[in-house]
C-alpha cells in the first residue's frame, strides 16, 4: 500500500484532487443539461423553479456530506485504531 507520507507532495495532491475535479465537472455538466432541458422543453417556470431549488439542494448535500466527512476524519485520527 502506498502512503502519502513519502514521495512527491505535488503528485499526491494531484492523485487526490483529480477525482474531486472530475466529479465537480460531471456535476456541472449534469446541472447545465438539466437547465437546458427544463428551459427548452418545460418552459420558463420550470427553469425558474429549478433555480429556486438549487440552494435547498446544496444545503441537503452539505447536510449529508458533513457528517460523513467528520466520520472519516475521526476514523483517520491516530487514536482511532
Amino acid at each position: 500500500m502506498e502512503t502519502m507520507t513519502s514521495g512527491s507532495a505535488y503528485r499526491h495532491l494531484w492523485r487526490y484532487a483529480l477525482p474531486l475535479i472530475l466529479g465537480n465537472w460531471l456535476q456541472l455538466a449534469y446541472n447545465a443539461a438539466d437547465s437546458v432541458i427544463a428551459g427548452r422543453f418545460l418552459g420558463a417556470q420550470a427553469l425558474a423553479a429549478e433555480g429556486a431549488a438549487a440552494p435547498a439542494n446544496a444545503n441537503g448535500c452539505a447536510a449529508a456530506l458533513g457528517p460523513a466527512l467528520l466520520w472519516n476524519w475521526g476514523m483517520a485520527s491516530p487514536s482511532a485504531g
